[in-house]
This record gives structure tokens, sequence and C-alpha cells, in this order.
């Protein structure tokens, strides 16, 4: 996923073990932002995310709208300078 400077936002929609690019559930997602991937080596998992926001609200909207489409446990996540910071409630 690309890292950008300051403070932005993305939606994290799962973390899957198996993980296509194809799969219909998640390039639907791409209409609220582009759909990026993060692999988690220890886990041996794939995040898929939309992003990215640079403010709060566009991240917050964009949740809402997610979750409306189905799915229901996405969450929104702050990422600082490139770094992942976690998950965060706004």
């Amino acid at each position: 996923a690309p890292r950008y400077e300051g403070e932005y936002y993305k939606i994290q929609l799962a973390a899957l073990k198996t993980y296509s690019p194809n799969d219909k559930r998640y390039t639907a997602m791409s209409q609220f932002g582009s759909v990026q991937t993060e692999t988690i080596l220890s886990k041996q998992m794939t995040r898929v995310l939309v992003a990215t926001f640079y403010t709060k609200d566009e991240a917050k909207r964009a949740l809402s709208a997610v979750k409306q489409k189905g799915f229901s446990l996405a969450f929104i996540v702050k990422y600082t300078n490139g770094e992942r910071y976690g998950r965060v409630n706004l």
C-alpha cells in the first residue's frame, strides 16, 4: 500500500488468510477509495483496506457507506508518516 507523509486514514475491511484481488466484494469498494492490501507476515494474512482519507470527516463518511454495503465489522485505521498507528474511534 502507498505511504504518505502526515496523518491520514484507511478503512480496514478484513484480514484474510486468502485474498483474491478479483473478489467482487472488495472490488466493489473502489467506489469509496482505492482498494489496497497490506501483508501481515507474522500471521500469514492480508489486510484489505479502502484508502486514503486525509480528514477524519472523510474517513467517517466512507466508513458509514462501507458498513451499509455489508462490511459491518470494518473500522478506521490511522497512519502517521506511513506508519500504521492502529484502529481509532472517531
